[in-house]
């Protein structure tokens, strides 16, 4: 009879025991599966007529920057033979394939996702579409679409991309629509070389990155967002974008702005005179009150805004301004919001505004967790691709995040990137260790008695993938077999 395995218990398995979404790691098989951005891909007109297949190398990226390490391509030159029979070439050519829309990818697989999620405002509260940009320095000056650019935190222009991101916010989070990189006028770096096509999607946006305006950029996505499907009550932006251009963008679409406003020279009409802001605030600022469960004090007031630069035939609205400061911070540090529904109450303005934190948050995550920036190229149609293989991993976790209702986002990411990284390292540990029982075997075994060897080696590699199997059920979609035979990606079909 043979003998039970007993598996030795370390912190890190007691860890993984306890923990009640402990197979969340088979949960991105079950994220890929509903959302299927293999399938979006190749309904797209994508295809490859050998070597490995599109799921294959699409799951590759999707695991790449969740493994967390340094070395993340010494690590894959050991692990893509799991995966990828091709190596580490097929991402890389994959990624600088000019043919593949990556922009349009991201845009249907939010799609799905928004269409599985039955988006509604019963379900889900309040909708807003929120934009914002954030910035990625980088040093060479050869790298593709770069430039200076302003950053507030620093209080200097630094040399790099800046990325402009449209999504969609609400009290469950934010999903990521589309986004554009936007070059600015100084020390613009050049093409290294055209593009196989001008006419492709990946030369296009090269074309709107330096010729339109950051403006111009948010009307056309916006536009692109609303055709496919997409929809909210309100339109929401930081002081950058409070101007009139996009409150008329937002009116247009029948939404309701609420824009942070720049405390500058721009005049609004009360009781028949014309204040800036600073006037006004100095108007309010002994009527302000403290809001309830707040920790700051706020106040609304209608006033007229004109939306014409004519001053001769002027464009008055009724619009709302919000003005609010910390209870304990300075006089001088308060800021004035805009809202073009002047029925709305106070609370409600503050309530709605507050959904454009979504947008900072995504940006933290992104660029810590999912891979922005980080593609190490300086190509364009790398960097291109890069941006969006960031979005899509968000949206893929964003799903398991409210499938896996009993855990938050950050709790699910670190536990499959805590899954993925022990499986990893067990295969190649117990790579090493066959080898070592292969040879002891030899050592002690006579020639006659080789089928014998085999048996035994057999039989091993076959306990073990049981181990791994019991472990981690279908951990990187990767079955018992498939690990003796390593070829996992056939064996899922890709998937």
């Amino acid at each position: 009879m043979a003998k039970k395995i007993v598996i030795a218990e370390t912190p890190t398995l007691n860890l993984i025991s306890k923990t009640p979404y402990v197979h969340s790691d088979s949960s991105l098989d079950l994220a890929l599966e509903a959302l299927k951005p293999a399938t979006i891909l190749k309904r797209m007109g994508f295809s490859k007529r050998s070597g490995d297949s599109i799921e294959a190398i699409l799951y590759s990226l999707f695991l790449m920057p969740l493994l967390h390490l340094r070395s993340i391509c010494a690590f894959f030159d050991q692990q893509l033979s799991y995966l990828l029979k091709g190596g580490k070439d097929v991402i890389y050519d994959f990624m600088q394939n000019q043919s593949i829309n990556w922009s349009l990818l991201t845009l249907k697989l939010a799609g799905t996702f928004y269409r599985l999620r039955k988006w509604d405002s019963a379900k889900e509260g309040p909708t807003a579409f929120v934009v914002d940009d954030t910035l990625d320095r980088r040093y060479g000056k050869k790298v593709e679409a770069s430039s200076m650019h302003w950053d507030h935190n620093l209080g200097k222009s630094i040399h790099g991309h800046q990325f402009l991101q449209l999504g969609l916010a609400t009290l469950n989070g934010f999903l990521p629509l589309i986004g554009h990189l936007f070059v600015g006028e100084k020390k613009r770096s050049k093409l290294s070389k055209p593009f196989s096509d001008k006419r492709n999607a990946t030369a296009k946006s090269f074309h709107d990155a330096h010729h339109l305006t950051k403006h111009q950029l948010l009307e056309k996505i916006l536009v692109k967002a609303i055709h496919f499907g997409f929809n909210a009550d309100y339109l929401l932006g930081d002081a950058w974008f409070g101007c009139k251009d996009n409150i008329i963008l937002a009116l247009k679409h029948s939404m309701t702005a609420i824009y942070m406003m720049k405390r500058g020279r721009t005049r609004y009409r009360y009781n028949e005179q014309l204040y800036t802001a600073k006037g006004l605030y100095r108007q309010f600022r002994k009527q302000m009150t403290q809001v309830q469960g707040k920790s700051f004090h706020a106040y609304a007031a209608t006033v007229d805004y004109n939306l014409s630069d004519n001053l001769e035939k002027p464009q008055w609205i009724t619009v709302q301004l919000v003005f609010s400061r910390m209870k304990s911070a300075p006089k001088s540090s308060w800021v004035v919001l805009l809202c073009t529904d002047p029925d709305m109450d106070l609370p409600e303005i503050l309530e709605i505004y507050a959904l454009r934190w979504n947008i900072e948050v995504y940006f933290k995550e992104i660029k810590q967790y999912f891979g922005f920036g980080k593609e190490q190229s300086w190509q364009y149609t790398v960097i291109w691709a890069s941006i969006h293989l960031a979005m899509l991993r968000y949206i893929l976790f964003y799903y398991l995040s409210l499938v896996h209702a009993t855990c938050r986002f950050s709790e699910l990411r670190n536990q499959i990137s805590l899954n993925l990284k022990i499986f990893s390292y067990g295969m190649i540990v117990w790579h090493s260790i066959s080898h070592i029982i292969a040879d002891v075997l030899e050592k002690y075994t006579s020639y006659s008695d080789a089928l014998l060897m085999g048996t035994i080696m057999a039989d091993i590699e076959d306990r073990v993938g049981q181990y791994f199997a019991t472990l981690f059920p279908i951990a990187l979609g990767i079955r018992p077999e498939d690990i003796r035979k390593l070829d996992c990606s056939e064996k899922k079909g890709a998937l």
